[in-house]
C-alpha cells in the first residue's frame, strides 16, 4: 500500500507538469513492479514519452521530480488526496465483486502461478485497506521514498523512433543532465488547497413535462421544460457504475471552411483547460475520491459529453456536466500544453504504420480538407479564441440534447437531479443539423502503393464502400456476411497459405450524412507474397459472391452472435451504444427487440446477396505499402 501511494502521488506531479505551458511530457507517471518484465526482478520506475523536440528537457523535469521527492518527500495533503483515491478505486471493486469478469481472475491466478504473489481477492484487499491506510504517516511514505529512489543502481532507458531531425541525446549527455540535476538546487513541492465548491451557486432547476416509457425495453423518456430530452434505462448489471452520453447535431461541419483549420481540435482544446473556475490540475485535486469523469466531444456530425460515475456521486458527475456546458475554461497555458502534446503525437505519425493508415484515411476521403492527417502545420493553425467559440456555439443551447443515463439508479430519485442540473441548463429554442461537406470515398476500382520504412513487411488494405439502402436487416446482413468473409480469409491466408499472422475484415454502415457502407480488408505480409496473397483474398471474395457460405461457416457465425448477444444485453455501454445509435438517426427503439429473430432467420440466401451487393468488384481501393528499396 505505501508504494502504491508513493507511485501515484509521483504520477500526479508528473500530471501537473504536463499542463505547463511548454512541457515537452506527454504522458508520465510512477511506481513499482518488474524489472523490465523480469520476473525476479522488482524496481521503482519512473516513466513517460516525451516530445522529439524536447527530449533532454523532459528528461531534466522528470529527474528534477524524482530527486525532490527523494530529498523533501511528499507533503500532507498529497498523502490523504492519494489515499482517499485509492480507496476509493478499491471500494469499486469491492463493490463490483459478484460481478468482476472472469479475465481480471484468470490475470491474478496467473500472476500467482509464475511468481507466487498472493492473490488475496478484493474481499480481503480492501477491507484491509480501510483499516490499514489511516494508520500510513507521512513520515513512513517518505522514508520509503529514500529506500526506493536511490542514487545507485539506477539505470536510464532512452528509445527515440528514427525520423529526420532528430538526434538522440547521447550516454554522456544523458548522465550529465542526471549529476546537473543531483548537483541542482531543488525547492520543495507547494500545493494551495482550493476549497470552493465546484458550482459557485446552485442553477435554477427545470421541471419534466412530459414523460414516456419502452416498457418492452426498460427505457423511460424525460421531455424537460428547457427542450433537453432525457432518456434513462435502469440496470442491475453492475452495482457501482452509470454510464452518461449527451449528444446534439451540428459537430464540426458547423464550422466554415476558413475557421475548421482553426477549431478542429475544440473538444480537445476545451476539455484540457478545465472547467467553471478551475485549471485542470485544481480540478483533479478537487475530485480525488470521486468516481466521477467526464469530457467533452465533438465529432464531424454531432457533439455531447462521455462520463461514467459511481451511483454515489452521480451527482458530482452532474455538476462536471453542468459546468463543461455552461461554464466552458479559455486558458492559454492549457492551450500551449495541449499543442506541444499534439506536436508530439504529430511527429509520432512519421511511423510506417501511421503514415499508412493516414493514407488510407486521404485516399478514402479525395484528399478533402477536412479529411487530413495530423501535422505540425495543422497543429500550429489552431488558434484558442476561435475553438473558444466555436465550443460555446455548440454547447451553448441545450434545446436539441439527448441525454442518455444507464446504470444502477432508480428513476424517481434521480428525476430532482436531472431537474436540478440538466433543467437549468440554458436554452433558447435553437433547432439545427449538421451540414453535408461532400466527403465521398472514390468511385470505381482505385489502386496505389508507395514505399517506406525498412522492416521487411508489406500492409495491405482492400476497402470496399458504396450507397446502401438501410435498415435493421440490412445492417445485420451486411455484418454477418463480414463475420464469413472474415472465417474464410482467415482459413486461406493465414491457416491454408501460411502468409499472414492475422487478417482483419470489419464492416460499418451509416444513415449520416448519407445512407452508406464500408467493408475493410486488412492484412501484414511478406513483400513478395502481397500479389499472391491479394489474388488469394479477391478469390475468396469471389467464392463468397458465387456459392455463397458454407452451412458450417453460416452456424459458426450465429452461434457467436448470440454467445455476444447474451453478454451485450446486460452491459452498460452496450445499451448506451445502442440508445444513441438509435436516438441520433431517429429510429424507433423497439427494433433493436428484433435482433435475435434476424439471429434465427440468417440463411445463405441472404449472406450470398449480400455479398454481391456490397463486395462490389467493380468499385473498391486497394492500397499497398512496401519497404523502401536497399541502397
Amino acid at each position: 500500500l505505501v508504494e502504491k501511494l508513493l507511485g501515484g502521488m509521483l504520477s500526479d506531479r508528473v500530471e501537473e507538469l504536463k499542463q505547463q505551458g511548454d512541457c515537452p511530457i506527454m504522458f508520465g507517471g510512477a511506481g513499482s513492479g518488474s524489472l523490465f518484465g523480469l520476473r525476479t526482478k522488482e524496481a521503482f520506475s519512473t516513466f513517460s514519452l516525451l516530445t522529439a523536440d524536447g527530449i533532454e528537457k523532459g528528461i531534466r523535469l522528470m529527474l528534477t521530480e524524482t530527486e525532490r521527492v527523494r530529498r523533501h518527500g511528499y507533503i500532507a495533503s498529497e498523502l490523504e488526496r492519494q489515499k482517499t483515491k485509492l480507496l476509493a478505486e478499491l471500494e469499486t471493486r469491492f463493490n463490483e465483486r459478484s460481478k468482476t469478469e472472469s479475465k481480471d481472475i484468470t490475470g491474478k491466478l496467473v500472476q500467482n502461478f509464475l511468481t507466487q504473489e498472493a492473490v488475496p481477492g478484493i474481499e480481503w484487499s480492501y477491507p484491509h485497506a480501510k483499516k490499514v491506510l489511516p494508520g500510513i504517516t507521512l513520515e513512513e511514505v517518505n522514508e520509503m521514498a529514500k529506500k526506493l529512489i536511490l542514487d545507485r543502481n539506477t539505470v536510464m532507458i532512452l528509445t527515440v523512433q528514427a525520423q529526420e531531425g532528430v538526434d538522440a541525446p547521447t550516454k554522456e549527455a544523458l548522465l550529465a543532465i542526471y549529476e546537473d540535476v543531483k548537483q541542482s538546487e531543488i525547492t520543495p513541492y507547494v500545493e494551495t488547497e482550493d476549497t470552493r465548491p465546484l458550482l459557485p451557486a446552485m442553477p435554477s432547476a427545470g421541471k419534466v413535462i412530459d414523460t414516456k416509457t419502452l416498457p418492452g425495453l426498460g427505457i423511460t423518456e424525460w421531455k424537460l421544460a428547457n427542450g433537453a430530452r432525457v432518456i434513462l434505462r435502469p440496470t442491475d448489471f453492475k452495482d457501482d457504475e452509470i454510464r452518461f452520453r449527451a449528444f446534439s447535431p451540428g459537430g464540426t461541419s458547423r464550422l466554415s471552411d476558413s475557421d475548421y483549420a482553426k477549431a478542429w481540435d475544440a473538444d480537445g482544446i476545451i476539455g484540457s483547460s478545465g472547467a467553471g473556475q478551475f485549471k485542470e490540475a485544481v480540478l483533479t485535486k478537487k475530485l480525488a475520491g470521486k468516481v466521477a469523469s467526464i469530457h467533452p466531444w465533438i465529432s464531424p456530425l454531432f457533439e455531447g459529453l462521455s462520463g461514467s460515475c459511481s451511483p454515489k456521486d452521480l451527482e458530482t458527475m452532474l455538476q462536471l456536466n453542468y459546468l463543461y456546458i455552461s461554464a466552458p475554461r479559455r486558458d492559454k497555458q492549457s492551450f500551449n500544453s495541449h499543442k506541444k502534446m499534439l506536436s508530439g503525437f504529430a511527429a509520432m505519425s512519421n511511423s510506417p504504420d501511421a503514415a499508412f493508415r493516414d493514407s488510407l484515411t486521404v485516399l478514402m476521403a479525395q484528399g478533402h480538407p477536412r479529411r487530413q492527417p495530423l501535422t505540425a502545420k495543422r497543429v500550429a493553425e489552431l488558434d484558442l479564441s476561435t475553438a473558444y467559440m466555436f465550443y460555446l456555439d455548440r454547447f451553448m443551447d441545450v434545446n436539441d440534447f439527448t441525454f442518455v443515463f444507464v446504470g444502477n439508479f432508480e428513476v424517481q430519485k434521480i428525476q430532482p437531479l436531472i431537474e436540478q442540473y440538466i433543467g437549468g441548463l440554458p436554452s433558447s429554442g435553437r433547432k439545427e443539423k449538421w451540414k453535408d461537406h461532400g466527403i465521398h470515398a472514390p468511385k470505381g476500382v482505385v489502386e496505389k502503393s508507395f514505399k517506406l520504412g525498412s522492416d521487411p513487411k508489406s500492409m495491405v488494405s482492400l476497402v470496399f464502400t458504396g450507397p446502401m439502402a438501410y435498415s435493421e436487416e440490412s445492417q445485420y446482413n451486411l455484418q454477418s456476411m463480414t463475420s464469413v468473409l472474415r472465417i474464410m480469409l482467415r482459413e486461406s491466408l493465414r491457416e491454408e497459405k501460411g502468409g499472414v499472422y492475422g487478417v482483419r475484415a470489419s464492416a460499418k454502415s451509416n444513415l449520416l450524412p448519407q445512407p452508406g457502407y464500408r467493408i475493410d480488408i486488412s492484412f501484414t505480409c511478406d513483400p513478395d507474397r502481397v500479389d499472391e496473397l491479394v489474388e488469394t483474398a479477391m478469390e475468396d471474395i469471389h467464392n463468397l459472391r458465387d456459392a455463397g457460405p458454407s452451412e458450417k461457416n453460416l452456424q459458426k457465425i450465429q452461434v457467436t452472435q448470440r454467445r455476444s448477444l447474451e453478454t451485450d444485453i446486460r452491459d452498460n455501454k452496450y445499451w448506451l451504444d445502442k440508445i444513441q445509435h438509435y436516438y441520433s438517426n431517429n429510429i424507433e427503439m423497439a427494433q433493436m427487440a428484433g435482433y435475435p429473430a434476424l439471429i434465427d432467420g440468417l440463411d445463405e440466401g441472404e449472406v450470398t446477396k449480400a455479398a454481391n451487393l456490397y463486395l462490389n468488384l467493380d468499385n473498391y481501393v486497394k492500397l499497398v505499402m512496401y519497404p523502401e528499396d536497399k541502397e
